[in-house]
């Protein structure tokens, strides 16, 4: 566990990710919130993330759901990948945004176990369209010195 960051510093530490990761770049992926133990992204639909069915992507949905788990757990863990996850769809993706709420469930020493839910949003109509849950593993820097690695890159 690291000692606790403000909110401003987290949703800071994760714009900067976003700037250094290409696929992330080019997704357009957001950030709404970021709290200790919870990250909301947001997701605008386009058309070259669809599949032939014009639904979003499934490699898209589990993207916003293991970048957000990840994201989470870094909040309370610092540098971290991806040891497993996986994805539950359970409508179409067919809104024209999305919103995945990922949030811790247990931080241990070296795992952090996390759960997201992903709705599509369509005006003032929020329809869950999958939930996930993720392994992620701390590899290294606590929260604080990699919050001052990335920001010093």
């Amino acid at each position: 566990m690291t000692t606790a960051i403000g909110p401003d510093q987290l949703c800071a530490l994760f714009e900067r990710v976003i700037q250094t990761s290409p696929y992330t770049r080019w997704s357009g992926v957001t950030i709404e919130r970021c709290t200790q133990g919870e990250v909301v992204l947001l997701l605008g639909r386009r058309e070259e993330m669809t599949q032939h069915h014009g639904y979003l992507h499934g490699a898209v949905i589990g993207y916003l759901i293991d970048s957000g788990c990840a994201w989470a757990a870094a909040t309370v863990a610092g540098d971290v990948v991806t040891a497993s996850y996986n994805v539950n769809v359970l409508a179409p993706a067919t809104a024209p945004r999305f919103r995945c709420v990922a949030r811790v469930v247990k931080a241990g020493r070296k795992l952090v176990f996390c759960r997201a839910e992903v709705f599509g949003l369509d005006g003032d109509e929020a329809t869950l369209v999958a939930t996930g849950d993720s392994v992620i593993a701390s590899v290294g820097d606590d929260l604080s010195t990699f919050l001052a690695r990335i920001e010093g890159g």
